[in-house]
């Protein structure tokens, strides 16, 4: 590595003003640039050619990649999803054009809404679009490997996968390929061994660059290593603006919710103002928001058994109180069946209920776990208590029950 020219790509402009929901004005984005080339940054991620209604953000980056240019030595390098953004990132000037492909086939359905074979597709019709362009005025095109350490919605990501769509992306028209950490999950060794092994697939000359993140404290370690592996471009993020990303979380499913051992029996909204834990008996005054109901919620294993209930039960209310719930005879709301046909706890939701099982008379809820716990407390200072010898009460033995005793024998 001794010798070696390394060269810091920023990518605040686009990385960073995309994370945040403020938007900065065209006139600062330019100053910043201006400022970082005159520190003597040569390429500049300068914005992203998407639909302003999905990043307002970079709404303005035709004008900043026109800006840009003309700034002696800089490389002006932008983002785009599809062809319809390289065709905007050509018409601006851009000398660089990046296109995403997530690894992760999940992760890029939910950026792009593209599967693999679709993107490769779009990747080649860039190709051929830079071709069409006169000689000296044809962008680089880079094909940016997303989520190649690691994904927050399928976890491991095969390292098979990496290297054959970065062969992939090669067969389509693109001048490199780069690997990021889009989610922060690599390490050093990672780095090493991934690099190594798209080298080996593309050429060394085609995987100059790497994209890290610090989500875990790794990123100059990752970054040590990948320049030891050869890499010579780092991208970077003026004040770490883009140091922690937010990819796409995993939505929730229509699947049963797993309940913790101190499950909420009552189905609680999320604005509610109590929430009432069973067991162990507590009142938490903060909103239920992690364990509000839903549809089909199935019974713990702590409770599963120890409250059987038929399928269908009699309602001790009565109908017309009942809101609309399972009256005598009636089955009971297949919301609070679990699909497993695991019985529920046995408690019948107060009167305003509706048929899913979520209702908000929370003072009902609030009393019924007082008096159980009270109940439950009693159980238990009895149990502690009952060989006690100092707790006994006057004449009566260690068993509660009034003794006659005899007088002692003179």
């Amino acid at each position: 590595m001794s010798g070696t020219a390394i060269e810091i790509s920023e990518v605040g402009p686009r990385d960073g003003l995309q994370s945040i929901s403020a938007i900065m004005p065209t006139e600062a984005k330019k100053a910043w640039i201006a400022a970082e080339a005159a520190a003597g940054v040569r390429e500049i991620e300068v914005g992203s050619f998407v639909p302003a209604k999905i990043l307002p953000q970079l709404a303005d980056t035709a004008e900043i990649v026109a800006y840009a240019r003309t700034i002696p030595g800089l490389t002006v390098a932008v983002l785009v999803p599809n062809l319809k953004g390289a065709q905007a990132a050509v018409a601006a000037g851009a000398h660089k054009i990046t296109i995403p492909l997530s690894v992760s086939e999940t992760h890029s359905l939910r950026n792009v809404r593209r599967t693999h074979a679709q993107m490769l597709e779009e990747t080649a019709a860039i190709a051929a679009l830079i071709r069409e362009q006169p000689e000296g005025q044809r962008p680089k095109l880079e094909g940016g490997l997303s989520t190649a350490f690691g994904c927050t919605l399928e976890g491991i990501v095969p390292e098979a996968t990496v290297l054959s769509l970065a062969e992939a992306l090669m067969a389509a028209g693109c001048d490199e390929v780069g690997l990021s950490d889009t989610t922060g999950y690599a390490n050093p060794a990672q780095v090493r061994r991934l690099i190594r092994g798209v080298r080996g697939v593309v050429g060394d000359v085609a995987c100059t660059g790497v994209h890290l993140h610090n989500t875990r404290g790794l990123g100059l370690a990752n970054a040590l290593a990948a320049l030891e592996e050869g890499i010579t471009t780092l991208d970077s993020s003026l004040g770490g603006s883009a140091a922690a990303p937010s990819p796409p979380a995993r939505r929730a499913t229509s699947s049963p919710r797993i309940w913790p051992s101190c499950w909420r029996p009552w189905a609680m909204t999320p604005a509610s103002t109590w929430s009432a834990c069973w067991p162990c008996v507590r009142l938490c005054a903060r909103p239920c928001r992690m364990w509000s109901c839903t549809a089909s919620r199935p019974t713990p294993a702590c409770l599963r058994g120890m409250f059987p209930v038929p399928p269908t039960a009699p309602d001790p209310r009565p109908r017309e109180t009942g809101g609309g719930q399972a009256g005598p005879g009636r089955p009971i709301e297949e919301g609070r069946r679990s699909p497993g046909g695991a019985a529920p706890f046995p408690y019948w939701p107060p009167a305003g209920a509706s048929r899913g099982g979520t209702f908000t008379d929370h003072g009902h809820a609030a009393k019924v776990t007082l008096l159980s716990g009270l109940l439950v407390i009693g159980l238990i200072l009895r149990y502690v208590m009952r060989d006690r010898p100092e707790h006994h009460l006057p004449g009566r033995g260690p068993t509660g029950r009034r003794e006659h005793r005899m007088s002692p024998i003179r």
